[in-house]
């Protein structure tokens, strides 16, 4: 069975963030923070950890990455997709 966070990122769903994907990877590369701001329902919660999360275990870097949220309801949606 392939990597779970590797078959999310080689076809990521059809999410507006999906098109953002390779330039924050790039900005990951040199930095070590970013912020990504973008609507609810873009799939900022969806794409964006499991990218970290991918970016980290790269450099060797093995744990979790959290996510808070203000909306419960979101957390717990992002939380039943893992």
């Amino acid at each position: 069975m392939t990597d779970p966070i590797a078959r999310l990122l080689a076809a990521p769903p059809d999410l507006p963030v999906a098109a953002g994907l390779d330039d924050l990877r790039a900005l990951l590369d040199t930095h070590t923070c970013a912020v990504v701001t973008a609507p609810p329902g873009t799939g900022k919660t969806t794409l964006v950890p499991p990218l970290v999360a991918d970016v980290l275990r790269g450099r060797g870097h093995e744990g979790r990455v959290v996510v808070t949220q203000p909306r419960r309801v979101a957390a717990r949606a992002a939380a039943s997709r893992a």
